[in-house]
């Protein structure tokens, strides 16, 4: 008898296309993947557009079914889902795989790219309603003095470089009194607190796989307090949990309702400060620079041996279409 003939079914891969919402690689590869998908009902799609910080933080999942890739650095991962999974890669690499496999050429000028960050960010901080600053981190070269060094001012040393910037998301929906005390800091000047800010102030605790923590604009090396609305402040709200990294919260002086200049950052979910610390933002961009000072190795009291500074601080503002125009 004659076999029949076996059909096998073919399935197309889903391409995985995931990335830095503010980056213009990212942006490149977005408009690449959604036209092929809305030209050709073979492409099928799935794209993540995503928050520096989540990103970041997508990516080591992402990875997991691609065991030979030790290593990803580029602000876009792209990959297939399908009959046999398959590894990408970045930008230009998902460039040559759509122009060896769908004959597609990209021929739009970067400029386009960029202008499509830009206004992608925008268009998230304008939903938010939130306001969103950033602050410089400064490393000292070499090691200081000592953990009981009291000549210390905490100032950035001449050999000090610039490691990058932290860009928060204030909660000022959820926390707005706290926010506005962050804030004052941030910015500096305020004649509330004698003119001071966070510019120029130690990070006065590195505690690994934990927290950091800084904001001391009175002692310079955690036991300062000083508000907006006074010494302290009560606790505005403690509903916020500290549930993922980058969680922006104050550091509550001795006792409840005692919240003054300091603040931390998370360095991993910190469940046991739920309902315990005022968390009022939480980092979207600069986990680079949070695993750098992750690393750093500290004295017993959680100093950083290498000085750690604040450099310059400023409230960002969503670009408007006019600034937008100009980077044109």
């Amino acid at each position: 008898p004659r076999r029949r003939a076996q059909w096998r079914t073919v399935v197309m891969p889903i391409i995985t296309v995931a990335g830095k919402l503010n980056e213009a690689s990212f942006q490149r590869c977005k408009k690449a993947a959604e036209y092929l998908a809305a030209v050709d009902p073979k492409f099928k799609c799935n794209v993540i557009s995503l928050l520096p910080i989540d990103y970041e933080l997508y990516l080591p999942g992402a990875l997991e079914k691609f065991p030979k890739v030790k290593r990803h650095v580029a602000p876009v991962v792209c990959f297939a889902n399908g009959t046999h999974d398959f590894f990408i890669g970045d930008a230009e690499r998902f460039m040559l795989y759509l122009r060896q496999k769908w004959d597609y050429v990209d021929g739009t000028h970067a400029i386009f790219y960029e202008r499509a960050a830009t206004m992608h960010m925008r268009g998230y901080m304008e939903k938010s309603g939130r306001e969103f600053c950033e602050m410089e981190i400064l490393i000292d070269e070499e090691e200081g003095a000592g953990d009981d060094d009291e000549e210390d001012d905490g100032k950035a040393k001449a050999s000090a470089r610039s490691e990058g910037k932290l860009v928060f998301e204030l909660f000022t929906d959820v926390a707005p009194k706290t926010c506005e005390n962050f804030k004052a800091f941030v910015l500096g000047g305020d004649e509330r607190v004698g003119g001071r800010g966070y510019e120029g102030t130690p990070v006065s605790r590195t505690v690994r796989d934990g927290w950091i923590q800084a904001g001391d604009v009175m002692n310079k090396w955690g036991s300062g307090k000083i508000s907006i609305y006074g010494e302290t402040f009560p606790d505005e709200v403690l509903k916020v949990r500290h549930d993922k990294v980058g969680i922006l919260s104050m550091v509550r002086m001795e006792k409840r309702d005692r919240n003054g200049c300091q603040f931390f950052v998370a360095q991993c979910p910190l469940p046991f400060l739920d309902g315990q610390r005022v968390a009022f933002g939480r980092l979207i961009d600069g986990w680079r620079v949070m695993k750098v000072l992750n690393k750093l190795d500290a004295y017993h009291t959680y100093r950083p041996r290498r000085g750690v500074t604040i450099g310059k601080c400023a409230m960002i503002t969503a670009p408007g279409p006019a600034e937008v125009q100009k980077e044109e």
